[in-house]
């Protein structure tokens, strides 16, 4: 589960590694894998892309630490909260997905009916677990 101020790592080559969660984009107060959160960019690694330190962005959670139960009766979890960076007009600004991606991710699409960039997100990714 993602809270408010919580530290992610980014998984995608935008040029960011860590991103800090200032809000979640739903009525609760925490949010899972498919909702999408507002996150500032800390950490970088390459300054020359497109992103800008002190920005706003919006988060995508892919994948949190929390054990995830499926009705299959199977139990995973990741070993750190992985998010990747979008900008306002629900651009992606990667071009790689680094690791896994959470099947329940995929369920979420059909949620978002106006929101389309999810099915670019899954083209980008290689794994999904």
């Amino acid at each position: 589960m993602i809270y408010k101020n919580t530290m992610l790592n980014i998984v995608d080559n935008c040029g960011a590694r860590k991103a800090k969660c200032i809000k979640i984009c739903k009525k609760i107060t925490w949010g899972n894998v498919g909702d999408l959160i507002l996150v500032v960019l800390r950490c970088f690694y390459n300054l020359k892309k497109k992103i800008k330190k002190g920005l706003i962005y919006l988060g995508l959670i892919v994948g949190v630490k929390k054990w995830t139960y499926r009705f299959s009766g199977f139990f995973y979890r990741f070993f750190f909260n992985k998010v990747l960076i979008c900008n306002l007009q629900f651009k992606f600004l990667g071009s790689k997905v680094y690791g896994l991606v959470s099947n329940e991710f995929k369920k979420k699409i059909y949620r978002y009916h106006g929101i389309r960039f999810y099915y670019k997100l899954l083209s980008y990714s290689c794994y999904i677990l």
